[in-house]
């Protein structure tokens, strides 16, 4: 049988390219770009929103990121991943969402997922009611973009997980594909 593509949105190579510039001025960008292969560059260069582009691709673009970052600004990556989070949220979503719970959001995640991928899969098989916190381990599996994508994931849902105003909110990164485990997975704690 054989595998079909993953692939990622162009609205998240697109969202890479606006948080750079907003956040570094469009130089960065550029200084990104000359670091990727003649395909990345060109995604990266001009993203279509609409558009899908090989997870490879955007593993690419997490990697220099994360290189480009993790010394002088550790936490930069979180940050994309909040930006992406954020920018998402827009309107009558972000409405929508202030008013679900967790659990709501967790029970839509697939849908979620699906909607920026095709391939992979997102989870949450279980949350833990401890009185007033709960717990849960999101999983992604089939999905492997990188240790720098992790760290965007880290943001995002912390992101996510704010906005529906959920408090004390804790996402610690358990495992990761990249280093060989099954799944990329993280233990999402917070308080309603």
């Amino acid at each position: 049988m054989e595998r079909l593509p993953v692939r990622d949105r162009g609205i998240i190579a697109y969202d890479i390219v606006l948080w750079l510039k907003e956040k570094y001025g469009g130089e960065m960008a550029g200084k990104i770009i000359e670091r990727l292969s003649p395909e990345a560059a060109k995604m990266l260069s001009d993203p279509k929103p609409g558009d899908w582009y090989p997870v490879e691709l955007m593993r690419e673009v997490y990697d220099v990121l994360d290189e480009m970052f993790s010394e002088k600004e550790p936490r930069a990556l979180e940050s994309l991943g909040r930006f992406m989070a954020d920018h998402g949220l827009r309107g009558f979503m972000r409405l929508v969402v202030s008013i679900i719970s967790v659990k709501t959001i967790v029970w839509r995640i697939s849908t979620l997922w699906n909607y920026y991928h095709e391939g992979g899969r997102a989870e949450v098989p279980v949350i833990k009611d401890e009185g007033a916190h709960k717990k849960g381990v999101m999983t992604i599996s089939g999905y492997n973009a990188g240790q720098g994508w992790c760290k965007v994931m880290d943001g995002y849902i912390s992101f996510i997980v704010e906005a529906t105003g959920a408090k004390d909110i804790r996402v610690e990164k358990q495992t990761c594909l990249s280093k060989g485990d099954r799944v990329c997975s993280w233990l999402v704690s917070w308080q309603e």
